[in-house]
């Protein structure tokens, strides 16, 4: 099974949880073992995050129910089970940052904002001139700075928690920008891996 993303508790370093092609899996040891955390019904789960204040509470974009629908879905139980968040999201989802009742989700189609825990959705890419939007990256010392890449060469960057999005960097000889990274101590160190 292809997987797309991996989380790690950051104060557990024995608890991680990975999304892929048939759902969700957790470890508690490490990963010497994974336990499946999904029903039957969350399939493609393309990106996984927990919220920084809270790890027991995860998002996961992926295909949900018969029909295969995008969607964004929600544990409060550290991933045992899950719940469709509100309706406004679409695409295919790369990343998510949560941090409270906030959560920036990159998709094929763009940014999609959520200030509520998910119960609704807006679009967040107000002054992005693309929709391929693959990496995700907040900076330690101001949450409300976030980097994201996108396909077409270019790196984006917010102040104000996603309400207008400025070019920050543009690239040349790759397809797009895969990841996006902030150093954990001076935010004035951005790393980006192209991809090609």
């Amino acid at each position: 099974s292809t997987c797309y993303a991996i989380h790690a508790d950051p104060r557990d370093p024995k608890k991680a949880w990975v999304s892929h092609y048939n759902g969700i899996a957790r470890t508690t040891n490490a990963g010497s073992t994974w336990k499946a955390q999904q029903t039957p019904q969350i399939t493609d789960a393309t990106s996984i995050a927990a919220d920084a204040s809270n790890p027991k509470i995860l998002y996961v974009g992926c295909k949900f129910g018969s029909d295969e629908t995008r969607s964004v879905l929600k544990s409060t139980d550290g991933g045992v089970t899950w719940k469709v968040t509100g309706d406004g999201v679409y695409g295919e989802s790369h990343r998510i940052l949560a941090a409270g009742s906030k959560i920036h989700l990159a998709s094929a189609v763009g940014i999609f904002l959520s200030k509520n825990g998910g119960s609704t959705w807006n679009p967040g890419h107000n002054g992005i001139r693309a929709s391929n939007i693959r990496a995700f990256a907040a900076s330690p010392s101001s949450p409300n700075t976030i980097y994201a890449g996108i396909g077409g060469y270019a790196l984006l960057k917010t102040t104000n928690g996603g309400s207008a999005w400025m070019t920050c960097g543009t690239f040349y000889g790759s397809l797009l920008v895969a990841s996006v990274a902030v150093h954990p101590t001076n935010s004035n160190i951005i790393y980006v891996k192209p991809s090609g």
